[in-house]
Order: C-alpha cells, then structure tokens, then sequence
C-alpha cells in the first residue's frame, strides 16, 4: 500500500506520515489501533525497534524496467521483516550452515569459473542439470521465500548478509523464469559482496552467472543443435531437460558463439511473432520448486504455545501479517493460551 493511500485510508496529511516515518512524532493511542489495522499487525509494531534497516549494498533488488522506484522502499520493508523472522528463528532452529563462494569476477570467463565453483561448492556436477535450484540454495544454508505485499513488476530481492535469503514473487508463475531468477540472486551473492547492484552492469553480470550455473558451458556447446535455422523442436527439448526458458537458452547460445547476431535477432522476432514475448510454450509444464527450511521452522515454532506467543511477541507481526508476508499460515493465539506466559 503507498503512503497516499495509507493517508487517504486514515484522513491524515502525507506529511504527518512522514514525521512517524522519520520518528519526528508518535502516534496516539486510536490513530496507531487504526494504523496496525490497516497494516495488519500488533499495535506494539509501532512501538519498537524492528532492527537495522538493511543498505543497499546489502540488498539486491530485481525489478522490472517499468517499476517505479518506490517499490525499492517497499522491499527493503519486506527483506527487513523477513529479518524479523530469521533472527527469531536462527535462536531456536538449526539452519544448514552458509556455504557461497565469494568471487571477485568481471569478465566473462571469469564468471563462468564462478558458476563452475558455486557447482563445486554445492557438491553438483559441473555438466548436469540442477534438479532444483531451491533444495540447492536450502541445503547450503540460504533462505528462500515467497512474497505477495510489494509489486508484481519485481521479480525477486535478495540479502548478501551472513545468511543469504532470497525472496521471490509470487507472481511469477513459470518455474523456468522462477529457477532463473533465484540463480540470478545467487550470481549477485558470489559476485557482488557489499557491492551496490542494480545498474546494467552488474545486472548483466548477475544474468550471465544465472546462465552460467543453470547451463554449464561444455554440455550445452555439446548439446544445442547448429544450423543456419533454429532448431526450436530441439530448443524447447532443451528447455524441459534444463529447465530454463527457450529466451534463456537462446542468450546463452549467443553469448557462447552458438549462434551469431542475426540468428540471436532472427530468434526474438519468432518469440514475437508466435507470441511468446512474455510467456513461453511450455511454461506450464513442471512444478514450480517449494522452499521448506522457513515453513519447517516456523511450523515447529507454532506447535508450541509459548513459542509462537515470543515469535508474535518478538516481531509484532500477527498470524494474518506473517501470511501475508511469507504464504505460511501459522495459529493465532487466544488470550486464555497466553494468560501464563511472560515475554523478558
């Protein structure tokens, strides 16, 4: 919700909104029961410190062309959330621990070596399909998520902390296009370090590690068929093997010397013309990839009571707020559940 409409809502001015965002002025009483109601979480969310909003050069923000700069702001509230959650939860669950290469790399062979290590690191093998991207990520000790609260134009978001999360939207319903996007957040995680992103350059550096690790090298010279023509029968074969989009598949031909300019051009008219340009044949072939570590933990935290009270406690989110955020429906909890609990 944008901050016009949050006024308009409440019958406040934007630039009393904008003092309780600085923290020039603080609610009363009945304006902050309305505000949490809007916003759907605990009243006490206004009330404390919800932790160090992450830089910029701590989070990588993928969005489309098209999207406005404010939806910037809007992820940064979300990775901060979903903070939130992950610094309760790291107190009482026992994630895997992080394991991403940190790689300096600009050229293009570089990249590609990055990719190949990531593989290494991941214990994948270099000239195989990866069977799914997510379980990868999990199992070495990142975080992955679905978001539905910022806009469809973003693609996805990630963190380059200690623990990487990357944060996906749920609007993208391809698992092709979603399998491409978190291998782009990891390119951004093993390249990009403490580094600001979101300029062409180190977006298309991202793009080419996503290509690099989904499509390793050596196979796919040895498996994308040659020709004067295309062969799209045999592209989209690709496409199910490797489960990455005909558009991706036909950019890595490219970029490997498969292809030249004019049949590279010549492809994206056909993608044009049978009218793929935003959608694929086959995109709704295939499962999309399910992350499990965050449900897992949160399910665990909701079978006790106690637990889940500190959780609601320790956020201010409340069950409908953390649904809301994460697709995770958790329990609320009832007065008469917490009349013997102490919060410390």
């Amino acid at each position: 919700m944008s901050q016009p409409e949050v006024a308009q809502r409440l019958s406040v001015t934007r630039q009393y909104l904008n003092k309780l965002e600085a923290a020039k002025d603080y609610p009363a009483e009945e304006f902050a029961l309305a505000l949490a109601e809007v916003f759907d979480v605990d009243v006490s969310y206004f009330y404390r410190s919800v932790g160090q909003e992450p830089g910029m050069d701590q989070i990588h923000f993928r969005k489309q062309r098209t999207a406005p700069q404010k939806f910037a702001h809007q992820a940064i509230a979300a990775i901060t959330l979903f903070k939130k959650i992950i610094d309760f939860l790291e107190k009482y669950y026992e994630f895997p621990l992080p394991n991403f290469p940190d790689v300096i790399a600009k050229s293009a062979v570089e990249i590609e070596e990055a990719a190949e290590l990531t593989r290494s690191y991941w214990g994948l093998p270099q000239n195989a399909p990866i069977g799914n991207l997510t379980d990868a990520v999990e199992a070495n000790g990142g975080l992955v998520a679905y978001f539905k609260g910022v806009s469809e134009k973003v693609d996805a978001l990630s963190t380059n902390e200690e623990r990487p999360l990357i944060v996906r939207s749920t609007a993208i319903r391809s698992l092709y296009r979603q399998r491409f996007d978190i291998a782009h957040e990891i390119g951004h995680r093993v390249l990009h370090l403490g580094v600001d992103t979101g300029d062409k350059e180190t977006e298309a550096e991202a793009n080419r590690f996503a290509s690099a690790l989904l499509l390793p090298r050596h196979a796919f010279v040895n498996e994308f068929p040659r020709g004067h023509r295309i062969d799209w029968q045999k592209v989209f074969e690709l496409k199910l093997r490797w489960k990455v989009s005909a558009k991706a598949i036909i950019r890595r031909a490219f970029d490997l010397g498969v292809i030249n300019a004019i049949q590279y051009r010549t492809a994206h008219i056909h993608f044009s013309k049978t009218g793929q340009s935003k959608s694929e044949k086959l995109d709704d072939v295939g499962d999309s990839e399910v992350p499990t570590l965050l449900a897992d933990a949160l399910n665990d935290v909701s079978r006790d009571p106690v637990e889940l009270g500190r959780f609601y406690e320790y956020t201010g989110l409340n069950s409908s707020s953390v649904e809301k955020l994460t697709g995770i429906k958790l329990p609320d909890i009832v007065s008469s559940q917490l009349s013997n609990i102490r919060f410390l």
